[in-house]
């Protein structure tokens, strides 16, 4: 399954910090409905923060779940990454395709 989405850079303008803020906002809200985590573990969304599809967009369209701090801190540093290595910058499209 693809999905297109589309970056969301937080300090290109108040507009987009204001979304950045909303998608962390609704996930810490939605986040503390779920059974409590092991000590270990971060709750994390998908589509992610960084996305104008994030949490906050409104839809309702998004999904959290407590995974081990560890490979969540990993996954952020490997979509920076990826964000840097292909250049995706403000308002671009890319796919994540789930194998």
């Amino acid at each position: 399954m693809t999905r297109e989405n589309y970056r969301l850079y937080s300090k290109w303008d108040a507009t987009a910090d204001g979304q950045y803020k909303n998608n962390r906002n609704t996930t810490a809200r939605e986040c503390k409905k779920l059974p409590p985590p092991n000590a270990d573990e971060q709750c994390d969304e998908f589509p992610f923060a960084a996305t104008w599809e994030g949490s906050g967009a409104g839809n309702g369209n998004y999904s959290l779940k407590y995974v081990p701090g560890t490979d969540n801190s990993k996954a952020g540093a490997a979509l920076a990454a990826f964000y840097k290595a292909q250049r995706v910058l403000h308002t671009d499209a890319f796919q994540v395709r789930i194998t």
